[in-house]
């Protein structure tokens, strides 16, 4: 084998770490040692004789050197629903298509989470996202509203999870002005009572209710502040308030806390 410069050996494995990058094969092995030796020599470094022997081996043999590329067909169909517009859990399907193309089986729960995402990809594909309705409108933004609050005093981090799924579907929701039915699902079942609280309307307004010490009637619906906490705006003592939804209750008082300070004037 005819002896190569450093300037030839570091064009030759750049033209070799294209191919492989145009074939998809970027997280390989061979590409990454390709790319190390690389930074290597335009850092000044020159490869060892081992690494020299391989870099070579490589550039020689093209794309003689790329492994064995299993189920196309599935890669295919996982590429298809990676690149689909809106698309949600690429890097899990990312994941998926590593595993099958060395050749991996999946397990029976990974088979069926890949197959749901798959078919949430081609529904993306044929009909779009869907347009919300207000009512789904108004609980989306409330309950994004109320979980902006989530892990803000989280010392040990245990909500991580759901401050970054509200931070995705948050950001979701400014691109495209609309969210995914696994968006709503995921809310609705991550804020329980927030979203009973603001769907079964237990206290319509002009009823009587008790109220933070306070008989009064109810002028609004539920709604979610600006700081994250469901309120009411109730008419009691002469003073229309925001009432923290938890303070509403039922039956109404016999006897009011008139020494109550919520509902002072001068508050």
């Amino acid at each position: 084998m005819a002896r190569k410069s450093q300037a030839q050996r570091l064009l030759d494995a750049k033209l070799t770490l294209t191919l492989w990058e145009a074939h998809g094969h970027m997280q390989e092995k061979p590409a990454l040692f390709i790319s190390q030796m690389i930074q290597r020599m335009e850092r000044g470094k020159y490869p060892t004789a081992g690494q020299r022997k391989w870099l070579d081996s490589l550039t020689d043999e093209g794309v003689a050197a790329f492994p064995v590329t299993h189920n196309q067909d599935r890669l295919d169909e996982i590429d298809a629903a990676i690149n689909t517009n809106a698309m949600q859990s690429v890097d899990v399907l990312r994941d998926f298509r590593f595993k099958i193309k060395k050749g991996w089986n999946l397990s029976e729960k990974q088979e069926a989470f890949l197959a749901s995402l798959l078919e949430q990809a081609l529904d993306l594909r044929e009909n779009g996202l869907a347009e919300l309705t207000e009512d789904e409108k108004f609980l989306v933004e409330s309950l994004l509203r109320h979980g902006g609050t989530t892990g803000k005093n989280d010392y040990y981090g245990y909500q991580q999870g759901k401050t970054s799924f509200i931070f995705e579907v948050r950001e979701f929701y400014k691109i495209h002005g609309t969210v995914t039915s696994r968006h709503i699902q995921s809310l609705r079942k991550m804020f329980k009572g927030v979203t009973k609280a603001l769907t079964e309307k237990k206290h319509a307004v002009g009823n009587l209710v008790p109220a933070a010490g306070r008989n009064g009637i109810v002028m609004s619906d539920p709604y979610v502040s600006a700081n994250g906490m469901v309120m009411i705006d109730v008419m009691a003592a002469g003073q229309l308030k925001a009432v923290p939804y938890n303070r509403v209750g039922k039956r109404l008082l016999k006897s009011e806390m008139g020494h109550d300070t919520f509902w002072d004037p001068s508050n």
